[in-house]
This record gives C-alpha cells, sequence and structure tokens, in this order.
C-alpha cells in the first residue's frame, strides 16, 4: 500500500472517531488504529496536512479547580489528541484557567471531550470523596496511555516512534502558544493520585473504564482567548 494510501486510511479512521454517529466503543477502535498505522508507517502529523496550507493551530481555555485527578484526565485526553495543556494559578479556591493547545481539529476536540468527562466523573462521584475520583482519574490516564503505548509498540523498527510524532506536535504547540501568548507564564501540572477508600477507588476505576475517551456531541462551544 502506497504512503498516500495510507495517509488517506489515518485521515478517514480520524474522522470516524469524531463521527457522532459512531459509538463510544468504535471510535475509540478507530482512534487507537489510527495511531498504530502512524508509527507503524512514520506518518507524522505534518505528513496529514496538505502541502499548500499551513496548519491551523488554536489555543482554546475552560475553567476548573486544578486537582490531581482533573489534571490526570486533561493530561491524557490531551496527549492521545496531540495536544498540549497548561493552566494558570489562580488564589486559593478560585478555578484555574485551563489553555488546550494544539491543530484546530485536535484541540476543539480535546477540548469538548475534557469538559464531558471532567463533567461526568464529578457527577458520577458525587458524595464519595477523592478516592473515587482519584480512582476514575487514574483508570482513565491508564487508558490514554494504552493507546499510545500499544501504537508506538506496534510500530515498525523503521518508523518513527510515534512518541517522537508526539514531541514534533508538541513542541510546534509550544511555539504556537510563545508567539500567541508570550506573556503568559505557565506551568505544565505532575500527575498525582492516591486512594483513602478502597471500595470507593475501586467504583472509580469501574466507572472510568466506562466513559467514552472518542467525542459525541460538544457540550458547549469551545471559548477561544482573546
Amino acid at each position: 500500500m502506497s504512503t498516500e494510501k495510507i495517509m488517506d486510511r489515518v485521515r478517514k479512521l480520524l474522522a470516524k472517531a469524531n463521527d457522532a454517529a459512531c459509538t463510544p466503543a468504535e471510535a475509540e477502535i478507530f482512534l487507537a488504529k489510527a495511531h498504530e498505522l502512524m508509527a507503524q508507517h512514520n506518518i507524522d502529523m505534518a505528513k496529514l496536512t496538505p502541502a499548500n496550507s499551513t496548519p491551523d493551530r488554536t489555543i482554546l481555555e475552560f475553567q476548573t479547580l486544578v486537582r490531581p485527578w482533573n489534571n490526570a484526565i486533561i493530561k491524557g485526553i490531551c496527549d492521545i489528541y496531540f495536544c498540549k495543556w497548561y493552566y494558570k494559578t489562580m488564589p486559593k479556591g478560585k478555578k484555574n484557567p485551563v489553555y488546550v493547545i494544539g491543530r484546530k481539529d485536535n484541540a476543539e476536540v480535546a477540548h469538548s471531550l475534557c469538559l464531558s468527562v471532567l463533567r461526568s466523573v464529578q457527577i458520577a462521584g458525587a458524595g464519595q470523596g477523592r478516592s473515587f475520583l482519584n480512582g476514575a482519574s487514574s483508570k482513565i490516564w491508564q487508558r490514554c496511555q494504552e493507546i499510545k503505548q500499544g501504537a508506538t509498540a506496534s510500530a515498525n523498527p523503521n518508523s518513527t516512534a510515534l512518541v517522537v510524532i508526539y514531541d514534533n506536535e508538541q513542541q510546534a504547540n509550544n511555539d504556537y502558544l510563545a508567539s500567541q501568548r508570550p506573556e503568559l507564564k505557565l506551568v505544565p501540572v505532575k500527575r498525582h493520585a492516591r486512594a483513602f477508600n478502597a471500595g470507593a477507588y475501586a467504583r472509580g476505576v469501574e466507572h472510568g473504564s466506562r466513559v467514552t475517551l472518542t467525542p459525541t456531541i460538544n457540550p458547549t462551544a469551545p471559548k477561544r482567548l482573546q
């Protein structure tokens, strides 16, 4: 199969993963397969963009309290959609502006999915404490890592590892952020999770195993930074 045909297949898989008519399980399979083909055939995200066009990057914002469980969910989702995220520090008790940076289509999907997954976990975890939130976020993080690592492990020895493709995208995202908002002094967060109640943690893990990691319907329109 020619490189162009493989790239066309990757584009179609990504399009199917983003199709609202697709079930969550099917969409996750399409996404994982697209990542696998990119790793197997040394396909960079840049190769999926037409030669006569420039990748259209954007910065989208939402607000949430920065907590270990939220951090894990946002980081995991942004990773599998080739995006980078940062948050801006705020006084204690106030919500933090969270910035998702990436190619326009990827950033819009990651932004939308972060909102829907965070909301799902918060609703399901109401009254169950931090252990549930830690369990759910740890499972979601694990699933995101499996999508990335599974694709990298299937790559042929002569291909560029998918981690390099991710690194290239992240560098491009950093450069875009620096060019658009140089006044922002943003710091990536670290992910930490710890269980306090084994039962609640297990219930969180179970919820995290069921929540969709592919977009369905946009819960809210992305908010662009002005």
